[in-house]
């Protein structure tokens, strides 16, 4: 049972095209992503590129909400965790997966013995400006409302990630509690003290520029008219959800190492690197956890 004095452990995932594929290596695979989230135990877990699509007649493709929520369904039964709520609309239950239009959905999973608050969850996509979605549910920590946000943002432009990182921060509007999980394809804007008193941001400019998407985390600098011009790291998605909503970098906050998880077993970038291609260089999603401590103020 959940109380206020709870030490949480809160895990984000991108699966990589979980379920896509049904041959005997991805279904080794599956195993792995399956061992991963058990080693961590999460309480609520996050996760992104659950894949659930249908071709028509014409050879295009098409998101399958239906099959998503089955699919993620599959996925909580495996892990021993929860991931439907009830659907006061039609009656019965749904899955909680946002709908993503290219087919890579989003899904919140969390551990029996916690419950989500009644009417409380919500899905946004392409018709609310994202590139894939947004999924939010609030949960009762101990007589305290929290809400778990879990976005999965473009990885093409910075543009569009400024839109996404708006409306996540509109959906913490009138929270006071919120957790955000997930994929931002995004360098951060968070702030850090160094031993001598300097600052830096913690997401260092670690940027591969022969990399074929360097262009998607570039803006322009400097003044045409002078000639003086330059290209830096685009933080301003991330500054509008740290300046907008309040919300800090846990890694940041808790001062923990700096590591990309572009490599991680069996998630994204991981099992199938190579078809993937390279990293290139900020901090991508293979599996996070974190222990976020109890006693909500």
């Amino acid at each position: 049972m959940i109380d206020s004095t709870t030490d949480l452990r809160l895990m984000q995932y991108n699966l990589l095209d979980l379920y896509m594929h049904d041959t005997a290596a991805e279904r080794e695979r599956w195993t792995k992503v399956y061992d991963v989230i058990n080693k961590h135990q999460p309480d609520v877990l996050a996760v992104q590129e659950l894949a659930a699509r249908r071709t028509d007649e014409f050879g295009d493709s098409h998101p399958d909400p239906e099959l998503a929520g089955r699919r993620l369904v599959e996925l909580a039964d495996a892990v021993g965790m929860q991931c439907t709520v009830e659907n006061p609309a039609l009656g019965g239950s749904r899955a909680t997966v946002g709908i993503s239009p290219l087919g890579y959905h989003v899904g919140l999973l969390w551990r029996d013995g916690i419950e989500p608050i009644p009417r409380t969850w919500r899905h946004f996509g392409r018709s609310s400006g994202l590139w894939h979605s947004l999924a939010t549910i609030t949960f009762d920590f101990g007589g305290h409302p929290v809400t778990v946000l879990n976005y999965h943002w473009s990885p093409f432009s910075s543009v569009w990630r400024g839109t996404e990182a708006a409306r996540l921060a509109m959906a913490t509007y009138g929270k006071r509690h919120c957790i955000a999980m997930g994929d931002a394809n995004q360098f951060g804007s968070d702030v850090v003290t160094l031993p001598d008193g300097s600052r830096r941001y913690y997401d260092q400019d670690r940027l591969d520029r022969s990399h074929t998407r360097v262009m998607s985390h570039l803006a322009p600098t400097g003044d045409p008219l002078t000639g003086e011009v330059g290209l830096e790291i685009d933080r301003t998605p991330a500054r509008l959800v740290r300046q907008g909503a309040g919300m800090t970098d846990v890694a940041a906050a808790l001062d923990a190492a700096w590591e990309p998880t572009g490599r991680a077993l069996a998630g994204h970038l991981g099992a199938r690197s190579a078809e993937a291609g390279p990293d290139p260089g900020h901090r991508r999603s293979g599996p996070r956890a974190a222990l976020v401590p109890g006693r909500f103020q």
